[in-house]
């Protein structure tokens, strides 16, 4: 792989006076070519911006420690053709999708809390870090997959002559923590899969590192067992989900029950990751939501579950669940649940594969089980509707 100013592959990364061969002059048709990829990459996924930025970022630095000054030109205009064309797809894509409430929703899971502080920031970057180890890329133990990419990042940063690969790669990770801080953009779930080709190359690079090492038996030992550690977890999850596929939800005749079944004045809150399909069989069963519910990472301890549902003591209220979000834990159904079994009785219900309902009366709790945590964390069960409560969107 090649930059504008630098060879990179197959030999080991060296800084050269050009692009390509040693004393041939700067290339302005690379460096136009190399801005018209990444202004097309834009529109191809927008988080690319990110990594422009930060591959820009660390492009402007090693220029200006050169004083390279044509090249630094290049990088310039190359980096404002990035930037007109977000500009433009800002105008055309995304400035329709700021008014859609349920993608805010979504967004807002995964950025950092405000206010900002030394302790919120700590709890939050380690959501972070569980999130992309756990959810992302599948791996388990958060402390061997930090050591290894703490290994890979120092394997990278000792290729000499100046590692100029390594410090590319290794900018891709702080413009997205800085987005998600700033709530440009959320680091959670697969908006952050743009990110997995440069840690498994960071990964990759600290087993390398040790199957070079000396003696060679060691290091080749050392380095095939960091690449079982690193194989064996998603290709355990593949193998599961081959025996075990993921089946299809069957909400219709969900949908239908409560149509059948549901009295005057009964309330239908959908489940956030259920509302597609729900939109989709609404107009065949005539079934109507009355709100949205998902769970919210809070920066304050969420309100004690009989107080915020006091506005509806007394009602009756069927919770529809359908599909299952992959950032959600595997228990989501059974934590929703554990949060009315507080404030209500269970008296109907219907299951079908992938779908349920389940109807409660909030006037009689039954207390038959305890709350069930959904993280680390303040995490409040939300609605959506402003028509639910007068106080407004309900936080358990």
């Amino acid at each position: 792989m090649g930059s504008p100013g630098w060879s990179c592959w197959p030999r080991p990364c060296r800084c050269s006076p050009a692009p390509g061969k040693e004393g041939e002059r700067p290339s302005w048709r690379r460096f136009l070519l190399w801005g018209g990829l990444g202004a097309v990459s834009v529109w191809c996924s927008h988080p690319a911006v990110l990594v422009l930025g930060g591959l820009a970022g660390v492009l402007c630095v090693l220029l200006l420690a050169r004083r390279d000054w044509p090249r630094l030109t290049m990088l310039v205009w190359a980096t404002a053709i990035w930037g007109g064309s977000f500009v433009a797809f800002d105008l055309v894509s995304l400035r329709a999708l700021r008014g859609n409430d349920k993608l805010a929703a979504y967004w807002r899971s995964g950025f950092a809390p405000w206010p900002l502080r030394p302790s919120t920031l700590a709890s939050w970057l380690a959501a972070v870090w569980r999130d992309l180890v756990h959810t992302v890329l599948g791996y388990g133990p958060l402390l061997l997959v930090g050591l290894l990419l703490l290994a890979g990042c120092v394997a990278l940063l000792r290729r000499r002559p100046l590692p100029g690969a390594a410090l590319l790669l290794l900018a891709m990770g702080p413009p997205f923590l800085a987005a998600a801080a700033l709530h440009l953009f959320p680091l959670q779930g697969r908006l952050a899969l743009v990110l997995v080709p440069m840690l498994l190359v960071v990964l990759a690079s600290a087993a390398a590192w040790h199957g070079s090492s000396r003696p060679a038996l060691i290091g080749r030992v050392t380095g095939l067992v960091l690449l079982a550690v690193l194989v064996v977890p998603p290709a355990t999850s593949t193998v599961a989900l081959v025996v075990h596929p993921m089946t299809y939800e069957e909400l219709r005749p969900v949908l239908q029950y409560i149509r059948d079944h549901r009295q005057q004045g009964d309330l239908v809150w959908v489940q956030f990751a259920a509302t597609p399909a729900f939109s989709y069989y609404r107009p065949m069963t005539g079934v109507r939501s009355d709100g949205t519910m998902y769970f919210a990472h809070s920066s304050t301890p969420c309100p004690p579950t009989a107080e915020a549902m006091a506005p509806w003591h007394g009602r009756r209220i069927w919770l529809v669940f359908a599909h299952q979000m992959s950032t959600a834990p595997a228990n989501e159904r059974a934590i929703f649940l554990s949060r009315f079994n507080q404030v209500g009785t269970m008296a109907d219900h219907i299951q079908t594969v992938g779908a349920a309902a389940y109807l409660y009366d909030l006037g009689h709790p039954s207390h038959s089980s305890p709350e069930l945590p959904y993280g680390n964390g303040d995490w409040c069960l939300r609605t959506s509707t402003q028509l639910l409560s007068p106080a407004g969107p309900v936080q358990i």
